[in-house]
């Protein structure tokens, strides 16, 4: 009886840890590009309205500032400057 137990113990944890590595596998390339897909369409509807900011600025509110141009935080609120740096887009939903 001691004989038969101790086999189909080891075979039940073998079973056990090969289900458990396949649910925790990773993803195949159909998975991975689908999700790749979804991501790529929420980033699409996801702004209606982006704008070009910058978030490094010098010489804001000086008598010789005479660029008016949006900050990315809060994305959109306008600043007058001499100069701005580190050009991005953000939405201003």
């Amino acid at each position: 009886m001691k004989k038969l137990i101790v086999p189909l113990a080891i075979a039940a944890v073998v079973a056990v840890g090969y289900m458990g590595y396949g649910a925790y596998s990773p993803q195949s390339e159909e998975e991975a590009l689908l999700l790749e897909n979804v991501e790529a369409l929420t980033k699409i509807e996801g702004c209606r309205n982006e704008i070009i900011c910058y978030s490094t600025f010098k010489g804001v509110d000086s008598p010789d500032a005479d660029i008016t141009t949006s900050k990315c935080y809060p994305c959109g609120m306008e600043v007058k400057c001499e100069s701005m740096a580190d050009k991005s887009t953000c939405c201003a939903d």
